[in-house]
């Protein structure tokens, strides 16, 4: 079952317009996206000695916060202990994320967003509209609890 909600999540964002799926309300994915999670390399996910982090919604769905159990270096060696995302658009299963004071720019000048897949309900996977179609960077997130 996993395989097939994977080629569907394949198959729906690699069209190359993130933007022309059916839209959902970011609200839809609160429930899917709840719990603690942990990202990276999917082998070495959940661990005891990885830093976990919790997603939480704003009341109207536009931002999303990542909180992390312990301050972690994100980008040019910030530490943070969370992370806020400005919901820019959705999909039936994705959510488009701005990073909330990113400087971050794409070839085209424009400010970097990222697009968080929904795979199943315990596993998501990180693109960029930007990528070709079909194609993601090698963050996997896991749902851990």
């Amino acid at each position: 079952m996993k395989l097939i909600n994977l080629v569907v999540a394949v198959a729906l964002t690699s069209t190359g317009s993130a933007y022309s799926e059916v839209p959902v309300s970011p609200k839809a994915f609160k429930k899917i996206l709840a719990g603690s999670w942990d990202e990276g390399k999917l082998q070495k996910l959940c661990g005891p000695e990885r830093n976990q982090f919790t997603i939480v919604f704003s009341k109207d769905g536009s931002r999303v916060i990542f909180t992390f159990d312990h301050p972690q270096k994100i980008y040019e060696n910030q530490t943070v202990s969370a992370l806020s995302y400005r919901v820019i658009g959705t999909t039936s299963v994705s959510l488009i994320l701005a990073l909330e004071g990113g400087t971050r720019k794409n070839a085209k000048g424009d400010l970097f967003v990222w697009e968080l897949v929904v795979v199943d309900h315990n596993l998501f996977h990180w693109r960029s509209p930007d990528f070709a179609p079909g194609v993601y960077n090698d963050v996997w997130g896991r749902r851990c609890k």
